[in-house]
């Protein structure tokens, strides 16, 4: 029985994202039944590593706040000072040891303490806090924080820490009468949580009467329908056959085509093709990460949103019969354009990254440019529109849960296949 049909509840346990799995041999290429051209079904198989990286974060910052604080609890992500403060000497202690009372972690406290200053121990604990959780969150936090913060001082609660009981409960009030979705208070709820806990501070957010609010919310609220739009493969080339009227050179097509055909292809996450100003390494692939032969396109995927601890997964796009939307074709031109200097592999010809608005820009001038309406296609609809097609042409549930590197069963909210 398809998983499309299975009840709620019986859904079949997600495939292990982390094993690369090869779909069945095909024999002769089937026909697409939304396409007049075939498709060629992308693997996941295990190949060489192509390069290695290195991992970075972005740091968080506590938002500013009103000049109603009583107490402030250390920022996010900063060593508390009794681990970054060597433990005062006394008479009573002349060899610097714990005294009742003292603040002091044992960690640091001793004559060493200094040592442990001047070895920069504190900043690799920060850096080490900070590379647990992926830039996105650090930035999803630090919204959290000043929006509970604004909260605070609008209803002018003393901004104490840790934050009292009806303080949070009043919050989530005020997120409820505001419409907040339940989505969106439980994500502020978990920044909190997390704030509290990185400085070692009783969590009140995991308190009986803020989970029952939470789930009040979330019966309470309304369910908005998904109506982001799938790209198939037919819209998909005519997106690339306008894309030489709206884009400023040649360098240009080239990348945005290689970037919309990794997209469907690839089953591809916006953030696995374009990078944040400033961040030196996120998800996006860097360069060396996308090696075509004559047949078959290697993309090394370092990370993802599913893959947080960079085991990595390596995607084999197959050559397609249709030449123009063919990634083997593109990234074979683009390879030869770009230059070898490392970095984020979609680029622009002065070396600097794509970013997500760039991609997003131009995917609406595409359709403004076919005289289609671009509201309801989104970055994702790439996503949407390659497991779309993948459940049209016969593929099995779990070989597009695999294929798109699912981890749950949030794939099937993908497929729109009509009735």
């Amino acid at each position: 029985m398809s998983a499309r049909k299975r009840v709620a509840g019986q859904a079949r346990q997600p495939a292990p994202a982390k094993r690369a799995t090869r779909l069945r041999p095909t024999g002769a290429v089937r026909q697409p039944v939304v396409s007049t051209s075939p498709v060629v079904r992308p693997t996941l198989r295990r190949a060489p590593q192509l390069t290695s990286v290195q991992p970075h974060v972005m740091a968080t910052q506590l938002p500013a706040v009103g000049s109603n604080v009583v107490t402030m609890a250390p920022p996010v992500f900063t060593v508390p000072v009794h681990l970054s403060q060597p433990a005062s000497q006394s008479e009573d202690s002349p060899d610097g040891s714990l005294q009742e009372g003292s603040t002091a972690c044992i960690i640091g406290a001793s004559s060493h303490t200094s040592k442990v200053l001047e070895g920069g121990l504190p900043a690799q604990v920060n850096q080490l806090i900070r590379a647990s959780v992926a830039p996105s969150t650090h930035s999803t936090y630090a919204n959290s924080l000043q929006s509970f913060a604004q909260f605070r001082l609008q209803f002018h609660l003393d901004y104490i820490w840790p934050a009292p009981l009806d303080h949070l409960a009043y919050y989530l009030a005020f997120l409820s009468k505001e419409g907040r979705s339940h989505a969106t208070a439980h994500c502020y709820m978990s920044g909190i949580s997390f704030y509290h806990k990185i400085n070692d501070m009783d969590d009140n957010t995991q308190k009986f009467v803020i989970r029952k609010m939470l789930e009040g919310m979330r019966r309470l609220g309304q369910k908005h329908k998904d109506t982001r739009l799938p790209i198939t493969y037919d819209l998909l080339v005519r997106i690339l056959q306008v894309l030489p009227v709206i884009t400023r050179s040649q360098y240009e097509v080239k990348l945005f085509s290689v970037a919309f055909s990794l997209a469907y292809f690839g089953f591809m996450r916006v953030g696995e093709l374009t990078s944040t100003l400033g961040e030196q390494l996120g998800h996006a692939l860097q360069y060396g990460e996308v090696v075509a032969s004559d047949s078959v396109v290697w993309v090394r995927l370092h990370s993802s949103k599913t893959d947080q601890q960079g085991l990595g997964t390596t995607i084999a796009l197959p050559r397609q019969v249709n030449n123009l939307a063919c990634p083997v074709r593109l990234v074979q031109g683009f390879n030869a354009v770009r230059s070898d200097k490392p970095g984020p592999y979609l680029c622009h010809f002065d070396s600097s990254p794509l970013t997500r608005y760039q991609f997003s820009s131009i995917l609406r001038k595409a359709f403004q440019g076919l005289g289609m309406a671009a509201f309801h296609y989104t970055s994702h609809s790439f996503r949407i529109g390659a497991a779309t097609t993948a459940a049209m042409q016969g593929m099995a549930d779990d070989e597009i849960q695999v294929l798109g590197r699912w981890v749950s069963t949030s794939y099937l909210r993908y497929i729109r296949v009509p009735p």
